[in-house]
């Protein structure tokens, strides 16, 4: 689970998943605004390292590594 926090004014969200050599691997799209998550369903990706982004307006805002063992 991915948690994030974006202002009410926001007009587009979205939390993008890339692996370590910026291939888009997942991409959620319309996320709401002001507080959510996101779910990774297990098995949705392979088991690796990955980055997480998240988007707002069109406008890289934050990003984090993960690990995912499973």
């Amino acid at each position: 689970t991915i948690g994030y926090q974006v202002h009410a004014q926001a007009q587009q969200v979205s939390l993008l998943i890339t692996n370590l050599q910026g291939v888009e691997v997942q991409r959620f799209d319309h996320l709401s605004v002001g507080q959510g998550q996101v779910e990774i369903a297990a098995g949705s990706i392979p088991k690796g390292t990955y980055v997480y982004t998240l988007v707002v307006d069109g406008k890289a805002v934050a990003s984090d590594k993960m690990i995912l063992n499973r």
